[in-house]
């Protein structure tokens, strides 16, 4: 209706607006509706009837859109506007941090999740985008959803070497919190493994040493800013 009066224009928060309600519609056919408009903005953009055209919100909200998908199909979409934003002279459209968090979400309900949450996270620090902990615990999820065992300890061992090397630039500064503990405990006790109580006790004990230990950083922090 407001395509039809004149006097009454959407915009592109008109059109990212409805591609935001599909994103979060949980209907199966969210991200193919939401590229649909993604493109529709392209088009009227090109015929000079929408003054702006798509920009950064509009393509990772088609994304967020995808990535409410379950299939190989829907992490492949994502990853295919990605790649689009990437490869843009405008660099005002390349991706940020919010946009590769919902592609590596859209990655981590597929078999190959671990492996691409990983050399996602990689790919985004090459090209200067700072993960935050929404990145490491999504790619702690990718890993925790590739099921069994073998999920399990691939998840653990990430968040060992995050919790050991948090110093560390790689990091960012980011430190583990109770929910990059939680879905590695989850991951155990739904591996079927024979141990798989006795190896979530052990993340347990792990994530009451490690914070723990920040508790005491932090205080010894402030007591040194009151000195000084």
């Amino acid at each position: 209706q407001m395509e039809e009066d004149d006097s009454i224009q959407p915009n592109i928060v008109t059109y990212s607006t409805i591609m935001d309600a599909w994103a979060n519609s949980d209907r199966p056919d969210a991200g193919k509706q939401a590229e649909s408009i993604l493109f529709k903005t392209k088009q009227l953009h090109e015929e000079g009837v929408l003054p702006n055209g798509p920009n950064v919100v509009s393509y990772t909200t088609a994304i967020h859109a995808w990535a409410q998908g379950e299939s190989k199909h829907d992490a492949m979409r994502a990853h295919a506007l990605v790649d689009e934003m990437e490869s843009s002279s405008d660099v005002s459209l390349h991706p940020t941090v919010v946009t590769y968090n919902a592609l590596i979400h859209a990655w981590a309900k597929t078999k190959e999740g671990g492996h691409m949450a990983d050399d996602l996270l990689k790919h985004m620090q090459k090209h200067g985008v700072v993960p935050n902990i929404i990145t490491y615990n999504t790619v702690l999820d990718a890993w925790a959803k590739c099921g069994g065992s073998q999920g399990a300890e691939r998840a653990e061992e990430f968040l060992i070497q995050w919790e050991e090397d948090e110093g560390q630039r790689q990091w960012n500064g980011v430190c583990p919190n109770v929910r990059s503990y939680t879905v590695v405990m989850d991951a155990w006790i739904d591996s079927a493994s024979e141990d798989a109580y006795e190896k979530a006790r052990v993340v347990l004990d792990r994530m009451n040493l490690f914070l723990e230990k920040q508790k005491n950083k932090r205080q010894l922090r402030s007591e040194q800013q009151q000195q000084q």
